[in-house]
């Protein structure tokens, strides 16, 4: 759909190696619902979206419609969703959209110098196993999540588009999905990847997005 929702929401953050429903997924469907009922108050729109990491886990346990039905029954269904490793090749177009004189290509890696630090975008020495390679075929390069996760927060805003990597579920009431800004509703334990993904985005010509860009972590 065209048009931007006030908020695009990130929440349920979940792993397809995880059998079911976690306490972290509890606690942030009551912080998604506290947030959409302040954003009812002030009468603004959103979306909500669900990540599901299906990069490095190589096993999925994963009843995708309990738990999706596990969210709708609480009352926060997703509106869309997406699988981490549809991120691969926009991470590697983020990489060549990135300042030559910010990059620095090793034999075997590509590092990003950022405000704080120098942070790895892609390592060609290690192999991932992603379920969504043919009998868990090894790639011969390993893309490191913050560039996945910035590449995101690029889509969520509109910047990058999201067209054949979202996915609907809701087709009855369809919303847009890019948003003027974002919430990412996380544990706190993803704090350190989203804090190095805005880094990564803080050195590329989208480094005013990250002003649009809000957490709440738990």
């Amino acid at each position: 759909m065209k048009g931007k929702v006030d908020y695009c929401i990130e929440y349920g953050h979940v792993f397809v190696d995880a059998a079911q429903a976690s306490r972290c997924h509890r606690e942030s469907i009551e912080k998604t619902k506290r947030f959409i009922e302040i954003l009812k108050k002030e009468k603004k729109t959103y979306s909500l979206t669900m990540l599901i990491d299906n990069y490095l886990p190589t096993y999925s346990y994963l009843n995708f419609y309990r738990y999706i039905n596990y969210f709708k029954e609480k009352g926060v269904p997703p509106d869309y969703i997406l699988y981490e490793s549809q991120l691969l090749n926009v991470a590697r177009t983020l990489i060549a959209e990135l300042p030559k004189n910010k990059l620095r290509r090793e034999k075997r890696e590509i590092k990003i110098k950022s405000n704080k630090d120098l942070l790895l975008l892609e390592n060609k020495t290690l192999s991932s196993i992603t379920l969504r390679e043919e009998l868990h075929a090894r790639i011969d390069s390993f893309i490191d999540t913050p560039l996945l996760i910035a590449a995101f927060f690029l889509i969520k805003l509109g910047h990058i588009d999201h067209k054949g990597i979202i996915t609907p579920t809701n087709y009855m009431k369809p919303k847009p999905f890019v948003g003027k800004k974002t919430v990412t509703i996380d544990p706190m334990v993803f704090k350190g990847v989203n804090d190095k993904a805005l880094e990564i985005i803080s050195v590329t010509r989208f480094k005013k997005a990250v002003e649009n860009m809000e957490f709440i972590y738990f």
